[in-house]
């Protein structure tokens, strides 16, 4: 290409004048062609036409630049360029074309460039199914749309498949306007473009017939009564809130008490008028789509509601306790509960039996029974009805005579009596349980038993009871059983005393008591032989103060008539009271303060039968704070002076009350005013004791029965008991102390005076040398000095080195308490010890005095230096402390920087740097100097550098923030950053924490942004182990957050104010500020419609598209919605294709005349189409010649229009297969047509001449269809046969009036929901 331009630029520069201007005037040239993109497998087609010329000329034609040469995908044939299209060529190509006159050299300009797209691959075809239904009913309207997903030119030709046979061709939309059977099935797009064609994946179609519902009732009675309650349910086996339900009744209305909720109709107050047929069918909510109408159900309600009958079983007047009671309740019908109530009460007996049986009645089994027969909320009560019962009577059984006891030969007669009439009872006689029958002494007769000559044998317990002649289980209870006591013999009388005691003492009362059994009796006592009675005809004899002479034998006499015995004697024996006797425990005579004393009273019988009584110089005693009494014993818990005296005792029997026993004998208790201490001292009594030394203490205290108990300092835990002397065989240091001594008995204890004890260690010895330095050189001198601090004279002096005695040598000599080293060496390096005996104590010996250690080194170190603390380097500002450290003592130190020979510092270990600077970097040394001897240091290196620059971020890194959103400002520090401690700055104020911002390490959050947190943001940092060291502040990062959060604005494009139906709509949502997702919703509902994308496209907008679209915009945890934005679609026009061919035209066989009306206020102009076909006709007439191939071709129209709507929907397809054979039919119908209308002439005639004038028939309805039957809606036979079908229900209102007609045989009613209009169709009321 270059080579060219230059040729032609080399021409031009040589050329004459003229021919440039004869260039000027050469034709121009363009590319044509309507080729945008291109798919693989396409031929694309350009043109290089030039304009004016007729000459002939060549073409060249160039690529991006590159001239297109001729190759198997491309081909030139004169003017035109072909390009065939390969996969994998995807981009956009710039063509442009030059032409050249053949046999001369002109050229012309390069046209103007023409691009395209390339496709990589072939078009994605989507096929969409307008519905959110996986199976369509059949009448439903089907609407596949095919698209294809890249953007590319509108040159394609569509074309629909079903089951691989075509359907359909010309548009990108297949309309199924009313779905039947044959049209479910696999549905495939073809698009098409200069012969080549793509086809999408394929579409099954699901058709199926609505649902049948069913009918039922609940409850499934066959009869009901006014007021029951009766529900009808609708039944389908599918989602029965989809679905709107019309109910129907034959030949009558419905009254106002019916209430009709979804599938179900509910007659809550149930009439005789409700009865009849019912049937209902379903209607889809969101579908167009009605059932078939259920199968008939028939209601029968009665007239009224009869109480149920209740009646007992058997039927007395009254009935007896535990006799059976049975009442019967009975309803008419079925399923009855029956409830049992008594009385008033509301608490059933029983539910749900119609029999109440009392199996065994009682006394609260009376009162008035009602039942309630009840089913569902329906409930009717019966009569009531009254129930007695009462007990049985009860018999009384009496004696005579009425003696408890009878003696043989006696007569007794037993009578049972009844409070009834007693000759409807018979009676039973039991002795001792068992049944009784006649016998010698005895005899029965009706309600009396008598004993003519009693026995022993008759003795026994009696009862009697009646059983009922005519109510079988009716039996009284027996009496309470009669004792007959008839003795075989004549007891003594028994004689006792009460109290029974063993013995009696003197002053108590005693009652002898003589007993026969029997009544009437008389008794007489006498004592010892003695015939004198002591009392007459009473049964008791009472002494009531006893004394020693009421001892002896006792006997009494029992008389009755001619009959006395004699009881057996008893003996009454009469004692004095026990003499008690005091006791003291312990038995010490002498007690102290707060010691304690027992006292006890002691009686030679059980203590625990007395209750004793105390006195203390003759004075009673009762409890007092130190004196407590229980049971013999009396207790002085705290012993005093004052409880001193003679103390005596006595006793009361507790259960005998006059009994009392004298007074004991006295007991004296002597009580000390005061308790002195036990005497306490140590030997040997020196001033203190050495460690090991023995050590002896004595406890003494005056008195008896002691126990001694040592103790030291303020611890209670004790050193030793029981023991007066306490030893310390060895003592030590923590003997020492205050010791005291416990004399205690018993409760009562009393410490001694405390002797102080002083114990310790032998005095330590302590080793120095002079001069007191670490380290020694050879030569040198040094003296060791043991030191004691006490009297040196008392103590003798031992040496050791390194754990070995020492004795003199040449070159160390000893003196008292001091050892010379005249002249030190290497070998003279050790441990030096030295420890001291007491010359009057012998076992005192010292410790040996802690080790010195003497070292004299072989050679002199250099001094060690170092930096202080030891870091690596140091920032400036910082404090430097360098270190010269030579082993030893009395060194004087020199500072020396880099090779110079300037003190820095003189006679000091340690040089400091307060605040180091970069000029502070170097080399240091140090020299060690001690008297005469000196000695340099190695070189230390020491760096000094700037704190690092902290570097400030923000994340995330937006411009621009909104309240409530999180901003992270992080302090960057390139060094670890844990070793750093930061502080932060706005608009150059330091900054804390707050409810809003929280500070940790190197960052700030700002948990919920607010306008007010808007600024400069700087930082700086802290060194948290290097105090002085803070870096400089970051540069300024400025945070901007806004005061208010806009809501994010939703736009529409295009901006229409509705949609139709496949038209494309884009909303776009769009929110200031960087990193937004977009979430899109309708609606009220929370699932999203798209994620994460700004524009929503609905890229073909149907009915179910309209409504409120919002968005919310969302960035981490950030959101904020949209307002509404409104959208609405309305749906196409839709296409009406009807046959208006005129009778003549039918009749001829010739013409079809079609028309295609759109049923709006708009200007339409029409396309026709003829087997998918278009036909060159816009009008909206089509006249179609009829032959053997037309008719049974497919023919549809749509409407279309410059303006929106641009286009209507698809009219269903017509086809007109049957029209010749139903001409054929038409002829012969029109023959019988005329035939019949002469015959029915004929006959009205005939009727007219013979009819009576008096008698007056019925008019009947004309047979024919009338103009009035063709103005209501009626549909025409005639109509009906020309179509090419059943002409569609046009609305829902004639389907239902068609269905009514249908079912006028079977249904006179029809119910539908309150709220619906109705319309009265013959003697059919529909509610809609």
């Amino acid at each position: 290409m270059e080579k060219f331009k230059i040729l032609l630029l080399t021409v031009a520069v040589i050329a004459p004048v003229t021919s440039q201007n004869a260039a000027d005037d050469l034709p121009s040239v363009k590319v044509v062609s309507n080729w945008t993109d291109a798919f693989p497998g396409e031929t694309v087609t350009l043109q290089c036409e030039i304009q004016n010329t007729s000459e002939n000329w060549t073409y060249k034609w160039f690529k991006n630049g590159n001239i297109v040469s001729i190759g198997p995908d491309t081909q030139i044939n004169g003017n035109t360029l072909l390009i065939s299209v390969k996969p994998g060529q995807s981009g956009t190509y710039t063509y442009v074309c030059q032409a050249e006159l053949e046999g001369r050299s002109v050229k012309t300009k390069e046209s103007l460039s023409h691009s395209f797209k390339v496709h990589g691959s072939k078009p994605t075809i989507s096929l969409k199914q307008e519905t959110e239904y996986p199976e369509i009913y059949s009448g439903e309207q089907v609407i596949l749309t095919c698209s294809i997903k890249e953007q590319t030119s509108p040159q394609w030709t569509y074309q629909w498949k079903k089951d691989n046979t075509e359907v359909n061709s010309g548009s990108q939309i297949y309309n199924i306007s009313s779905a039947t059977m044959l049209n479910k099935g696999s549905y495939t797009c073809h698009i098409s473009r200069n012969g080549v064609t793509f086809s999408s994946e394929p579409n099954n179609l699901t058709i199926i017939e609505p649902p049948q519902p069913t009918l039922s009732k609940e409850p499934q009675w066959d009869l009901f009564y006014p007021t029951e309650k009766v529900t009808l349910t609708c039944s389908i086996n599918l989602n029965p809130n989809d679905w709107k339900y019309r109910w129907y009744k034959i030949k009558d209305k419905m009254d106002n008490d019916i209430s009709i909720s979804g599938k179900t109709l509910t007659i809550n107050s149930a009439k005789s008028s409700h009865s009849g047929k019912y049937m209902c069918k379903a209607k889809h909510l969101r579908r167009s789509t009605t059932t078939k109408p259920a199968e008939l159900l028939e209601l029968h309600i009665s007239d009224s509601t009869p109480k149920p009958t209740i009646r007992p079983d058997p039927s007395f007047e009254f009935f007896y306790t535990d006799e059976r009671v049975q009442l019967t309740c009975n309803m008419p019908g079925a399923a009855w509960e029956y409830h049992w109530y008594k009385d008033s009460k509301t608490t059933e007996l029983s539910t749900g039996n119609k029999n109440y049986i009392i199996n065994s009645a009682s006394l609260q089994d009376a009162g008035e029974y009602y039942c309630k027969a009840k089913r569902r909320d329906f409930s009717i009560n019966s009569a009531k009805i009254k129930v007695q019962v009462k007990e049985p009577p009860q018999p009384q059984l009496s004696k005579e005579p009425q003696w408890e006891l009878f003696y043989q030969t006696e007569t007794v007669t037993v009578t049972c009596s009844i409070n009834e009439n007693p000759n409807d009872w018979e009676y039973e006689w039991y002795k001792n349980k068992d049944k009784l029958s006649k016998d010698n002494d005895i005899s029965l007769s009706g309600k009396t038993l008598s004993i003519t000559s009693a026995k022993s044998s008759h003795s026994g317990n009696y009862t009697c009871k009646a059983k009922h002649l005519q109510r079988s289980p009716v039996t009284t209870n027996e009496t309470e059983a009669l004792q007959l006591h008839i003795s075989d013999s004549t007891p003594e009388p028994a004689i006792r005393p009460e109290p029974s005691f063993e013995f009696f003492y003197t002053g108590e009362q005693v009652q002898l008591t003589c007993d026969m059994p029997g009544a009437a009796w008389e008794y007489y006592w006498y004592k010892d032989s003695k015939t004198t009675e002591l009392s007459n005809a009473n049964k008791n004899y009472i002494i009531n103060s006893a004394s020693l002479h009421d001892t002896g034998e006792y006997y009494c006499k029992a008389k009755r008539g001619n009959v006395s015995i004699n009881s057996e004697n008893m003996t009454l024996q009469v004692k004095e009271p026990p003499q008690p006797k005091v006791s003291k425990e312990p038995q010490w005579d002498l007690f102290y303060p707060t010691e304690k004393v027992t006292l006890t009273c002691s009686i030679n019988e059980n203590p625990n039968d007395w209750e004793y009584e105390w006195y203390r110089n003759e004075i009673k005693l009762s409890k007092d704070n130190d004196i407590s009494l229980s049971g013999k014993t009396l207790s002085i818990n705290s012993a005093k002076s004052s409880h001193s005296g003679s103390y005596k005792c006595k006793a009361k029997h507790l259960r005998r009350s006059p009994v009392t026993t004298k007074e004991s004998e006295a007991l004296h208790l002597n009580i000390s005013d005061s308790t002195p201490e036990p005497a306490i001292r140590h030997d040997p009594s020196f001033e203190f004791f050495y460690t090991d030394e023995q050590v002896q203490f004595t406890c003494n205290m005056p008195g008896a029965a002691w126990e001694y108990h040592w103790y030291k300092d303020s611890k209670t835990t004790e050193l030793s008991a029981a023991n007066k002397n306490y030893n310390i065989s060895s003592a030590s240091l923590h003997d020492a102390g205050e010791y005291y001594c416990k004399a205690k008995r018993r409760d009562f204890s009393i410490n001694s005076g405390k002797i102080k004890v002083q114990v310790k260690e032998p005095p330590q010895p302590q080793l120095s040398k002079e001069p007191q330095w670490e380290l020694f050189y050879p030569t040198e001198k040094v003296t060791l000095t043991c030191s004691i601090n006490e009297n040196p004279n008392d103590w003798e002096y031992e040496w050791y080195k390194n754990e070995i005695k020492l004795s003199k040598d040449n070159d160390i000599s000893l003196s008292g308490k001091t050892l010379s080293i005249n002249s030190t060496k290497s070998s003279h390096t050790g441990s030096y010890k030295c420890k001291a005996k007491h010359l009057r104590r012998s076992p005192v010996t010292t410790k040996e005095s802690e080790a010195l250690q003497l070292h004299i080194s072989d050679s002199t170190p250099k001094p060690d230096i170092r930096p202080e603390p030891s870091f690596e380097f140091f920032y400036t500002d910082e404090r430097v402390q360098l270190t010269c450290d030579m082993p030893g003592a009395a060194w004087e130190y020199y500072w020396y920087k880099d090779s110079k020979t300037t003190e820095l510092s003189n006679a000091n270990k340690n040089y400091i740097i307060n605040s180091a600077s970069i000029l502070d970097a170097g080399e240091y040394y140090c020299k060690a100097k001690r008297r005469d001897f000196s000695i340099n240091s190695e070189n230390m290196t020491l760096q000094v550098k700037e704190p690092p620059q902290p570097q400030l971020s923000k994340e995330p890194q937006w411009e621009l923030f909104y309240p409530t959103e999180k901003v992270t400002l992080t302090c960057l520090i390139n060094e670890n950053p844990n070793d750093w401690k930061y502080e932060w700055y706005r608009n150059g104020n330091k900054h804390s924490k707050d409810n809003d911002i929280s500070l940790s390490g190197k960052t700030l959050s700002i948990t919920s942004a607010k306008s007010s947190h808007s600024g400069n943001y700087t930082c700086k940092a802290k060194h948290l182990r290097r105090s002085p060291v803070t870096t400089n502040e970051t540069e300024a990062l400025h945070l901007n957050i806004s005061d208010y959060t806009p809501k994010p604005a939703i736009e529409q494009d295009p901006s229409f104010e509705f949609f139709y139906t496949g038209e494309q709509v884009q909303l776009t949502c769009d929110m200031p500020g960087a990193a937004w997702k977009y979430y899109w919703y309708k609606d009220s509902k929370t699932t999203e419609l798209s994620t994460a994308n700004k524009n929503y496209i609905i890229n073909s907008a149907s009915l179910h598209h309209t409504g409120e679209y919002h968005c919310k915009a969302k960035r981490l945890d950030f959101s904020i919605q949209s307002e509404g934005k409104k959208v609405q679609v309305k749906a196409l026009s839709a296409a009406s294709l009807n046959l208006v061919t005129e009778l003549n035209d039918i009749i001829a066989g010739n013409i079809l005349t079609l028309n295609c009306e759109v049923l709006d206020d708009k200007t339409w102009n029409f396309t026709w189409f003829e087997n998918n076909q278009e036909l060159n006709e816009s009008s909206s007439t089509l006249k179609v010649k009829s032959t053997e191939e037309t008719i049974k071709n497919e023919f549809k129209c749509r409407g279309k229009r410059t303006e929106r709507p641009l286009q209507s929907s698809w009219s269903e397809g017509f086809k007109a297969n049957n029209i010749l054979f139903k001409r054929k039919i038409l002829l012969a119908i029109s023959g019988c047509f005329v035939c019949c209308f002469v015959i029915l002439i004929i006959g009205c005639i005939v009727l007219k001449v013979t009819r009576k004038p008096e008698k007056k028939e019925p008019v009947h309805e004309d047979l024919f269809i009338s103009l009035a039957d063709s103005k209501n809606q009626t549909t025409s036979p005639l109509m009906e046969y020309m179509g090419s079908k059943p002409l569609e229900k046009e609305s829902e209102e004639k389907e239902e009036l068609q269905l009514d007609r249908i079912l006028v045989t079977h249904v006179d009613g029809v119910i539908m929901d309150e709220d619906s209009p109705s319309e009265e169709t013959n003697d059919l009321t529909s509610f809609k």
